[in-house]
């Protein structure tokens, strides 16, 4: 199923403009190493608690296209691809506009079978992709898969280490535990959560993914699976990973490549609205991009906004997926030192700059580390990109 999409000046999923501010009961803290004469805030519950000192820049003004009214934007959203929807938009000059018409027809065509193939290689939901193998395999067994995954296995294990492992797609067992899988069942009442000995095995499992191996031998690609395996009420469990978040930002770079390849200098591509990649705009040079309040009082409220031009911006929080037992907010975002949804504050992060992929694992990793550690890391590690995340006194 697909839409066909007239795209405007906003023409990313998480940009919403406001005019003015809009008052809030409760106050948020923003940590943030954006400078504040680069960024608007939006809403009176949100303040800037703590700016870090970064080496991050405004965005250099111009970029639009000569004749901007010759051009139109074509794009397509693909439902289903990784779990997600998956927006790619494209502007070109319509001067001779069968041939541009074309153009931008064959792109999008040539983005949808990249994304094909990602998915299958990708998707825990594709009985035959790559990390399904990985994840139906015996412990310690060496599987060979596709150079896709291999190359997402690579990235996974590069930002493992990078984030000192607060990043860790080997955390399966607890998202499916909580009830964040498509199959598994979400518990209603405290009695229903998972039992603290069934966590804390899975996040002694979790714990292994460094272990993962991969190889190139003869032109073909293997993953090595660790030995590590637990025992839960009589049933061994060997490792299991999903690859969706890291995936998705694989994805968006590949498809950020592919626009630079064709001459696509204006467009965007939005994959499930956590991973972004921003062009140019052909009207205005740089995207208006708005920081999407996580306790929205309505849809698509935005907390703060700030110009984006050729980003890839990345955001996780603890709004998509969740619910709350006993007043308890519990979220798709697992925390790997305790195998338990986080629950430390931080309501969400985002990453603005260098790869897509990267800044998944980071935004995923930032809400883990709680925001001590996380300032700690931004300053040490995320100089050179904008970051910001929201955090909720409790």
């Amino acid at each position: 199923m697909k839409k066909i999409i007239t795209v405007l000046a906003a023409a990313i999923a998480t940009v919403t403009v406001f005019s003015g501010c809009v008052k809030h009961p409760a106050e948020y803290e923003i940590y943030t190493n954006i400078p504040s004469e680069l960024y608007e805030l939006k809403l009176e519950g949100f303040k800037v608690a703590q700016t870090v000192i970064g080496n991050v820049s405004a965005v250099e003004e111009g970029g639009a296209a000569e004749n901007p009214s010759a051009y139109k934007s074509m794009g397509i959203t693909y439902y289903d691809i990784m779990s997600t929807e998956a927006t790619i938009v494209v502007s070109e000059d319509f001067t001779d506009e069968e041939a541009a018409k074309a153009r931008c027809t064959a792109f999008i065509e040539s983005v949808k079978a990249k994304l094909l193939e990602i998915d299958k290689s990708l998707s825990v939901s594709v009985e035959t992709s790559a990390v399904s193998s990985f994840n139906s395999a015996a412990a310690g067994a060496k599987i060979e898969i596709d150079e896709i995954a291999y190359n997402v296995f690579n990235s996974a294990l590069e930002m493992y280490e990078f984030t000192e492992y607060y990043y860790n797609p080997a955390v399966y067992y607890s998202v499916e535990a909580y009830g964040f899988k498509s199959d598994s069942t979400r518990p209603e009442t405290a009695a229903q959560l998972p039992s603290a000995e069934k966590i804390e095995k899975f996040k002694q499992l979790s714990t292994h993914f460094g272990e993962v191996k991969t190889y190139e031998e003869e032109g073909k690609f293997y993953v090595e699976k660790p030995q590590a395996t637990v025992e839960i009420d009589g049933v061994e469990y060997s490792m299991k990973i999903d690859l969706g978040g890291i995936g998705k930002g694989y994805a968006v770079d590949v498809v950020n490549a592919m626009m630079d390849e064709s001459g696509f200098k204006y467009g965007n591509f939005d994959f499930g609205s956590s991973s972004i990649a921003c062009k140019s705009h052909y009207k205005n040079g740089a995207y208006n991009l708005g920081f999407r309040n996580p306790r929205p009082s309505f849809f698509d409220e935005s907390y703060m906004s700030l110009k984006v031009k050729n980003e890839c911006i990345s955001t996780s929080g603890d709004d998509v997926q969740y619910y709350i037992i006993d007043g308890v907010r519990y979220c798709h975002v697992i925390d790997p030192t305790t195998g338990k949804p986080v629950n430390n504050g931080i309501m969400s992060a985002t990453v603005i700059g260098g790869t897509a992929a990267a800044g998944d694992a980071l935004t995923t990793a930032l809400m883990a580390m709680g925001k001590d550690k996380a300032l700690n890391f931004i300053e040490s590690k995320l100089q050179d990109v904008k970051v910001a995340f929201t955090y909720e006194n409790k």
